[in-house]
């Protein structure tokens, strides 16, 4: 009887627990359908005429503020959280419907890469242009929009530029490097601006503009998985200074190359920018070298006004004055090289390291184009640590054509980079020491009327060696 009292009391229990016990509900997530579209027609994800176009696989990034979403357009016409479809005007894919369950004042950024943050409670927007991109016109088509009555309104905030290229070997990298003439209000000092990297747009504004934080990127490199022939590239609303350098790199062959502003350029957002096209007769071979930090520079496989790599007098190339853009070449050497006649070149004016300007005292540059450029005294010194090097010619002595050094990678197996001992000028007309001496600029300032040259010989190598700045020495070019 107790047992069966025991079991009559905890069932009781149990039913005054059960009655006790709040009700546990599911509740379906909350969302809401909003509008997008782009404001300037001139802009869109991918190219139609003047009409702004959405594709299947657009991301955006949806913030609140206090969490955010990336958005996908797919197709169909009922979009569900997370998604978004296309809405069709006049036939063409002009806006979008957008699912999401965030709630509160949205923003968003397109593409959705461009934007990291987790939640936005202002108008300040944080974004970046990579310093990597692919060339699309869809990624470089940077936009942000602010939610106003459910509807997002996209706008550029960036500027794009167009590049075109028509070699009959096609292009497949493309590298930006923003580099500034001089200014003589600042000591002669070279200008640039930053063109990519971390920038905040403010919503606010009728016109945001992506403005970058300090010390940001003034490179960016394009690599795409298909060869193109157009390549747009997101920057930094700003002035893009004379000899701004566009680099176009066939990689499957080694070879470089590109062409400058010859301008100064004011970039805005919303506008695009056609740079022009690259002459597919302007290549120069190179070979790249990576050296013990990771960075990898180009070396060009030719000295500059050379006709050859190989060892032989052909490899010679032409002299220059530090400084000088244009030289004599080896062979037929008409004006002597001293102080007289270096103080009509732009390198003589310079006064101290500060005031070497790629764009008005590289002869590289001014030769080839492109991002062609002297290499700095470290450069040298990289080379020589991340190659090994083999001694040509057995007889070093004035006459001898064919002596030199070869540098090879030390991770590849590749033929090469030829330095020939083509000699110098010093003071004279005359050719000196070719077969005993090679002697090649730096950009790198030493001390008044010197700069530093990279010295080869037959017994070593050098590459902390002043020379006078008004010599005729051989050039080496590089390139990023």
């Amino acid at each position: 009887m107790k047992k069966f009292y025991a079991i009559i009391a905890a069932a009781a229990a149990l039913v005054a627990c059960q009655k006790q016990a709040p009700a546990v509900q599911e509740t379906a997530t909350q969302t809401r359908i909003i509008s997008a579209a782009f404001e300037d027609t001139a802009f869109k994800t991918s190219l139609d005429g003047t009409t702004p176009v959405w594709t299947v696989g657009d991301k955006i990034k949806l913030l609140s503020a206090t969490s955010a979403s990336e958005v996908t357009v797919v197709s169909g016409t009922k979009p569900t959280d997370g998604q978004a479809v296309i809405v069709l005007k006049d036939g063409k894919a002009s806006g979008l419907t957008i699912c999401t369950s965030l709630s509160g004042t949205l923003y968003a950024v397109y593409p959705a890469s461009c934007c990291s943050a987790a939640s936005q409670t202002d108008d300040k927007l944080a974004i970046t242009i990579p310093a990597a991109q692919n060339g699309s016109f869809a990624a470089a088509n940077i936009c942000a929009a602010k939610e106003n009555a459910g509807k997002l309104v996209f706008k550029n905030v960036t500027a794009v530029l167009h590049l075109t290229q028509t070699a009959t070997t096609k292009v497949d990298k493309v590298t930006v490097i923003s580099e500034g003439a001089l200014d003589k209000n600042k000591s002669y000092a070279s200008t640039a601006c930053c063109i990519a990297g971390d920038a905040t747009v403010d919503m606010s504004e009728e016109k945001p503009v992506a403005v970058l934080a300090e010390g940001q990127s003034k490179k960016i490199k394009v690599v795409s998985a298909d060869i193109q022939t157009d390549y747009y590239i997101a920057i930094a609303p700003d002035t893009l200074m004379k000899g701004t350098a566009f680099g176009f790199d066939n990689s499957a062959d080694r070879k470089l190359g590109g062409r400058n502003l010859s301008a100064d350029k004011i970039v805005e957002a919303g506008t695009i920018y056609n740079i022009g096209s690259m002459d597919g007769g302007t290549w120069h071979d190179y070979i790249e070298v990576t050296d013990a930090s990771g960075k990898t520079l180009k070396w060009a496989t030719m000295n500059l006004g050379a006709t050859s790599s190989e060892p032989g007098r052909n490899s010679f190339g032409d002299l220059f004055s530090w400084g000088n853009t244009t030289g004599q070449p080896n062979s037929k050497i008409t004006k002597a090289f001293n102080t007289g006649n270096y103080s009509g070149t732009a390198g003589s004016k310079i006064t101290s390291a500060k005031m070497w300007d790629v764009t008005v005292n590289d002869a590289a540059r001014f030769q080839w184009g492109g991002t062609w450029r002297l290499p700095v005294q470290t450069e040298y010194t990289e080379l020589i640590n991340s190659t090994v090097s083999e001694k040509i010619g057995d007889s070093w002595k004035n006459g001898v054509y064919v002596n030199g050094y070869l540098f090879k990678c030390k991770e590849a197996d590749e033929s090469g980079i030829f330095f020939p001992a083509a000699g110098y000028c010093n003071m004279t007309s005359s050719l000196s020491s070719a077969g005993q001496f090679g002697d090649y600029w730096t950009s790198t300032w030493q001390a008044s009327g010197m700069a530093y040259g990279f010295d080869l010989n037959a017994s070593k190598l050098n590459t902390s060696t002043p020379l006078a700045a008004y010599s005729g020495r051989s050039i080496r070019a590089v390139s990023e």
